[in-house]
């Protein structure tokens, strides 16, 4: 299990500012121009996307040797059944003959989907229904751009009611660009401002690689790792931070850049990922956090004021990751690149930084290494997921109805000596316990686009939580293997309920009532054996109101009667504790 807790850092408040500022203008209109190529060919990736790319190669390769023997006449496994719904399952962008894919989505409460992949976009209903599909080139409308685009992200800003994609083009430092679009309008199909920034700002010699987008009250801020274009090494991020205002209404926009930034006195940055909110509503300041991508044990904590610059740094300590081997796949000798140990996705929610990245599990097989961070007090708790499978790029979302459930699912992608690359999901529950893996799509062939090379994964889910529901509701999206080899890029919606989340087998029965609540609340819970309770009222934002009870209950049927003290009318969260284990939890209206 490698469960690891309470292991603590400590800030360094080291301010730093931006190295440039500058203005930008945006480009010209997209064209509406409707053309026959609706893919602009994006070929496989080298391995050179870390710090030290051949010691990594290395390594990965001696581990590839041990494992195709280790699971040639491996038995079979079959998944267990979990009790959420899948409600919607649906393609998305069309298949490629290309690899790898580099998914991204985001989801607007108005039911638009915007799903990105390397070369386009498509904008659908939450229906399945396609409204759209272009290609970058097309959007940029920019003639210039003759190279590869690669490494697409999008965000749906609830705040501000607009979608932000970023792509990046070109392998160079001539052509490396990084290009930004912002919706007109809530409608993503009412068109896009477009604004352009050099992927090597002082022409160094390197290009730019795997993007983020960090989302504040009013900032927008796109962290990038930068590599050299000859060799491939590892040179050091980039921090583009802008100001929303202007970007929302296709104005020249104020960019700060921050450059050669270093998690501590001597270490570059490398990855930085922004914990955006769970829900789409932060506030003015912006965690970023970053692994070592070779593995290691700990992680570095970076804060973002984006009027004021970088304010403070941490190295927090955590149980030990690895790098992940590669993944074997079904009746095939290819395998499928593992990647690194770099952190594939975050989220803050209730004062936690929630994130995950691949590791080296035990038999050699690829895992999932899931973490919850404070940053406040810079105590980290993780541990390694690992199944009969190969799991690699997974991606945590929030998964609970309330902030006092800490619950998240894992959506990623898997194959093994008995399937094809696939795409499944893994629940975590509020004490970190994980259920079976969950198959969504059943990959259908091995993947093989590249002679005598490995081929890269359906890199990096993405995931969305939906805010407002009384029960967990998200979207996430993945890569398997369709037909003929090609990846087939689908979007998911997964619901839960409250039953299925608060499942306890020490709670045989639980009632609460009247509810709404005007002068007085009749508690009843039956127990399967006798122990220590609290009983407590919390916020929706997960502050500790008032105990209801604090002691001792009996096996069978216990009864409390509770008159809440004078409250603002509102909803509350009522939790049912045994130590550290959360019993149960019921959303309450006071009158």
């Amino acid at each position: 299990m490698n469960l690891v807790g309470q292991q603590q850092g400590v800030w360094q408040s080291l301010l730093t500012k931006p190295d440039s500022t500058f203005r930008i203008a945006p480009l010209a209109p997209d064209s509406d121009e409707r053309d026959s190529q609706m893919f602009v060919a994006v070929y496989n990736q080298p391995f050179g996307h870390g710090t030290h790319a051949t010691e990594k190669r290395r390594i990965k390769d001696s581990l590839n040797l041990l494992k195709q023997a280790l699971y040639h006449l491996a038995p079979q496994h079959k998944n267990d059944p979990d009790s959420f719904r899948i409600t919607e399952n649906f393609t998305v962008n069309p298949s490629q003959n290309v690899t790898p894919m580099d998914n991204g989505l985001a989801v607007s409460p108005l039911g638009y989907i915007v799903s990105v992949v390397n070369a386009n976009y498509t904008v659908q209903n939450s229906s399945g229904q396609r409204l759209m599909l272009r290609n970058f080139k097309q959007l940029a409308n920019d003639p210039s751009l003759t190279s590869s685009f690669f490494d697409p992200r999008v965000y749906y800003d609830v705040q501000r009611d607009r979608f932000y994609m970023i792509i990046l083009h070109g392998r160079t430092s001539a052509d490396s660009r990084l290009l930004l679009f912002v919706s007109k309008e809530a409608n993503p199909l009412q068109g896009w401002h477009v604004y352009s920034f050099r992927g090597d700002p002082y022409q160094r010699g390197l290009m730019a690689d795997f993007p983020q987008l960090g989302v504040s009250a009013n900032h927008l801020a796109i962290s990038l790792n930068q590599f050299h274009q000859s060799e491939g090494g590892f040179d050091g991020s980039l921090l583009y931070v802008l100001e929303k205002d202007a970007l929302l209404t296709g104005s020249t926009v104020s960019s700060m850049l921050y450059d050669d930034l270093k998690v501590t006195e001597k270490k570059e940055a490398f990855n930085m990922v922004p914990a955006n909110a769970y829900d789409g509503y932060i506030g003015s300041n912006l965690y970023f956090i970053s692994s070592k991508d070779r593995g290691g044990d700990g992680f570095y904590l970076m804060k973002l004021d984006p009027t004021k610059g970088i304010i403070d740094r941490a190295e927090v300590s955590a149980g030990a990751y690895s790098l992940p081997p590669d993944a074997i796949q079904k009746q095939s000798n290819s395998m499928l690149d593992g990647g690194d140990c770099r952190i594939s996705g975050a989220f803050l929610r209730n004062g936690l930084i929630h994130f995950c990245l691949s590791t080296e599990g035990k038999s050699l097989r690829n895992a999932i290494y899931y973490g919850r961070v404070d940053p406040e007090q810079l105590v980290c708790e993780a541990r390694t997921i690992q199944t009969t499978k190969d799991m690699a790029y997974a991606v945590p979302v929030s998964f609970a109805a309330n902030n006092a459930n800490r619950a998240v699912v894992l959506a990623l992608v898997f194959s093994s000596e008995i399937d094809y690359p696939s795409i499944g999901y893994l629940y975590v529950d509020d004490q970190m316990k994980d259920y079976p893996l969950v198959t969504v799509y059943e990959g259908l062939s091995e993947m093989d686009l590249i002679p005598n090379e490995l081929d890269r994964w359906g890199d990096y889910c993405a995931g969305v939580f939906v805010p407002g529901g009384a029960n967990p509701t998200i979207w996430f999206s993945a890569a398997g293997v369709g037909a003929n080899e090609r990846w087939e890029n689908r979007v998911f919606k997964l619901e839960g309920d409250l039953d299925t989340i608060n499942r306890n087998f020490a709670v045989d029965h639980f009632e609460a009532f009247p509810n709404p609540v005007f002068q007085s609340l009749k508690i009843r819970l039956e127990l399967q054996t006798s122990m220590q309770i609290d009983i407590a009222l919390y916020s929706t934002a997960g502050q500790r109101i008032e105990t209801v009870w604090n002691g001792g209950m009996t096996k069978g049927n216990n009864f409390i009667l509770f008159e809440p003290r004078a409250k603002a009318s509102g909803m509350y969260i009522l939790r049912i504790q045994s130590g550290k284990s959360i019993l149960y939890t019921e959303k309450l209206f006071i009158e």
